[in-house]
């Protein structure tokens, strides 16, 4: 379903991060593609600087289910509100592309966060879409 927008190794111009990141520009090269319960991550890496940032997404299958739209929008509220803990990386900018929204992110190496939270909170629930 997302491969009809990202492939790893595609060079994309994304004209909607050109404001979020005016020094770096809007070129980046697809690295790998993350699935998730709700959503997908994508691994970018920046033409003009070689940085990795992450793009979060979700899937656009699910754009129509209003619960699951809401927790996305909730999930990414508390990202934003959490971007200075240690081990959660800073949310850049929300922003809608081909009419998904989307979080950008610098990419943290290490995995996911909820490998980080059952292994330093084990019994700490983690929520999944079914």
């Amino acid at each position: 379903m997302f491969q009809d927008f990202f492939n790893i190794g595609q060079d994309l111009i994304i004209p909607e991060l050109s404001a979020k990141l005016p020094d770096t520009g809007n070129r980046f090269t697809v690295l790998s593609i993350h699935e998730g319960g709700m959503g997908f991550c994508v691994h970018l890496m920046n033409k003009s600087t070689n940085e990795d940032f992450a793009l979060k997404c979700i899937k656009p299958d699910l754009l129509g289910n209003n619960k699951v739209l809401n927790r996305f929008k909730d999930e990414l509220n508390v990202w934003l509100f959490v971007s200075n803990c240690n081990c959660i990386t800073e949310a850049i900018a929300v922003v809608k592309i081909n009419d998904i929204p989307c979080v950008l992110a610098r990419w943290m190496n290490g995995g996911d966060l909820s490998q980080k939270i059952s292994s330093s909170h084990p019994g700490m629930p983690i929520f999944e879409v079914n």
